[in-house]
């Protein structure tokens, strides 16, 4: 029973440093631009070490199982989940401080960008009529893409608005950098 759940742990244990591995080191850079560009909400920004945190559990029952079976030393163990938890130790606080930036610069925890790409057409339609609320200009060449392109009437019609409402504060802000004081 015992040798079959240690099986079955280092199962997963092995998927969750395999895991959390692809997020630390070859998912980071792509998910910061992603976030920093407003693809992905900037909780995104903690997947990794959300990942690294669920093998350090999983590793924390592996290495209590073979302790307990009594083929492992407890002080090799003990050593080994500490160290885990220093690298742990490392990484939280470079990804919390990042997220905290983030936040601090008055980022949503829900991107509406995401939503542009929902099948439901009247989420689409909201999405866009929110990114026009929060001025975020960045967005304005796909919501001409989705004026162009959008199957769904409704939707191309918010999304013009929605482009529409920056090209005139474009305009207002444009009149009042050009006209004397």
């Amino acid at each position: 029973m015992i040798q079959r759940a240690r099986k079955s742990v280092r199962v997963v244990l092995y998927g969750m440093l395999l895991g959390s591995a692809i997020a630390t080191f070859m998912l980071d850079d792509p998910l910061r631009s992603m976030v920093h560009a407003g693809e992905l909400a900037p909780w995104m920004m903690m997947a990794a070490p959300a990942v690294f945190t669920l093998f350090v559990l999983v590793y924390l029952i592996d290495r209590w199982l073979v302790v307990r079976h009594r083929s492992y030393s407890p002080a090799r163990a003990l050593f080994q989940v500490a160290f885990a938890a220093e690298f742990l130790t490392a990484l939280v606080p470079s990804k919390l401080t990042e997220f905290q930036k983030l936040r601090a610069e008055g980022r949503p925890l829900v991107q509406p960008l995401g939503l542009l790409g929902h099948q439901d057409p009247s989420v689409r339609a909201l999405a866009c009529e929110v990114l026009a609320a929060r001025d975020v200009g960045a967005y304005r060449d796909k919501l001409i893409l989705m004026v162009q392109r959008d199957g769904s009437p409704h939707v191309r019609e918010a999304c013009k608005l929605a482009v529409e409402r920056f090209a005139a504060r474009d305009l207002r802000h444009d009149e009042q950098v050009s006209s004397p004081r």
